[in-house]
């Protein structure tokens, strides 16, 4: 077992597994080349590479979806050197992932540090592990006062992780604690990019946590109830029920229901009065097929910035204005509803915690003078509903179905 890579991927490492759904091809075909190439590319070895390594990355930002990179290919070609540059300067792939959505560090410079932070912990982890003596990887994970009580707190038990940490005495226990931190690591960068995002993209409407919308969660019209069966909760089964999906709401089914209401938006100037059916979604969706978006919201088919291109080929609404939520629908999916022996599923409902991040970010912001107030326009209801702490099991929380 290849701990120290194990450490690393604990905290920073998941984006590129992220990065990867997102464009859905290899990286030789992302880059036009083959593989040796580009492994050198990513790795810096350009002087080992057969082609100019400016050219592979010009040849990626060719292939983007229109719009998405709309720049003369001149400025492509700056725009290359400049990345690759910064690639080489970056001290890991969170650092990288976000100031690839802002590089002047204008729009997401909260998030842009918090990622920043994460990279330089985690590279500090790969250094202090020695599988001796665990004793200077728990002594300064313990002193980091970055990682404040929120991120020791324990997912659904609240309770303190500190003592348990402190006590853990081979790899194994740790894993444990560091598998909870994690979690609570991706809910906290998650959720600084969701109030950067919200506050310049929809400045004129009431901020939410709108990329929590996109969490998986049991469906509303459904009974649940408390269990000691199981610690989490009882689902009233409906009728010809055919598998999970027919009792949560998944991350993907939840993005095209949010997508087809912001183009519905973007055309008609309005929310639909309701949350539009698949085969309304039809009208507003024009370039893809019924069977298609049937199979994206499924999970059946991987939804990459392609796919979506293709479906808004008719609409003002562009890739690049809602890439956060294509990268959250995936970052939720992976780490909120895996696929455990036997294709059965657990999901994970992370409302509590995430808001919990949420809020401690905003109010961090607000003191620091950041404007996130937004505007006086409302959310519609059906995607407003979990902006706030919900109380459906009489006390218990809700979070593992």
């Amino acid at each position: 077992m290849n701990s120290k890579t194990e450490i690393n991927i604990v905290f920073s490492d998941w984006i590129l597994e992220i990065h990867q759904k997102i464009d859905g091809r290899s990286m030789a075909a992302q880059f036009g080349a083959d593989e040796k190439n580009v492994r050198n590319l990513l790795t810096g070895k350009v002087k080992n590479t057969r082609q100019d390594p400016v050219n592979l990355a010009v040849s990626y930002f060719e292939a983007l979806p229109e719009g998405f990179l709309d720049i003369p290919k001149q400025v492509a070609r700056a725009l290359a050197s400049d990345l690759i540059q910064a690639a080489k300067d970056s001290i890991g792939p969170l650092n990288s992932f976000f100031l690839a959505q802002d590089r002047e560090m204008l729009t997401y410079p909260e998030t842009i540090k918090l990622a920043t932070l994460i990279d330089k912990i985690s590279d500090d982890l790969f250094r202090l592990y020695r599988p001796d003596d665990l004793t200077g990887l728990k002594d300064y994970l313990l002193s980091l006062d970055e990682l404040d009580d929120d991120y020791w707190q324990c997912p659904s038990t609240n309770r303190d992780m500190r003592l348990e940490w402190s006590k853990a005495e081979t790899w194994d226990d740790m894993q444990l604690v560091l598998g909870r931190i994690r979690y609570n690591i991706i809910l906290s960068v998650v959720a600084i990019w969701d109030i950067e995002y919200v506050s310049a993209r929809f400045d004129r409407i009431q901020p939410i946590p709108l990329l929590l919308a996109l969490a998986p969660q049991v469906k509303p019209a459904l009974t649940i109830k408390p269990t000691n069966l199981t610690g989490g909760a009882e689902i009233e089964i409906p009728h010809g029920y055919r598998g999970f999906r027919d009792v949560v709401d998944t991350p993907m089914s939840l993005f095209i229901d949010l997508l087809a209401c912001l183009v519905h938006r973007s055309s008609k100037c309005d929310w639909p009065e309701r949350l539009p059916k698949v085969s309304q979604m039809m009208e507003i969706f024009s370039g893809i097929e019924y069977q298609n978006l049937v199979n994206i919201r499924a999970g059946l088919e991987n939804l990459t910035i392609y796919k979506i291109d293709e479906m808004l080929v008719s609409s003002d609404v562009g890739v690049g204005d809602i890439f956060p939520l294509i990268a959250a629908a995936h970052i939720w999916e992976k780490f909120l509803v895996p696929e455990t022996a036997g294709g059965e599923h657990k999901v994970l409902i992370p409302d509590d915690d995430y808001l919990r991040f949420w809020s401690r970010h905003r109010e961090r912001l607000a003191n620091q003078g950041r404007n996130i107030e937004g505007g006086q326009e409302a959310w519609p209801a059906y995607l407003a509903r979990r902006s706030a702490r919900q109380d459906r099991l009489g006390g218990e929380q809700e979070k593992l179905y």
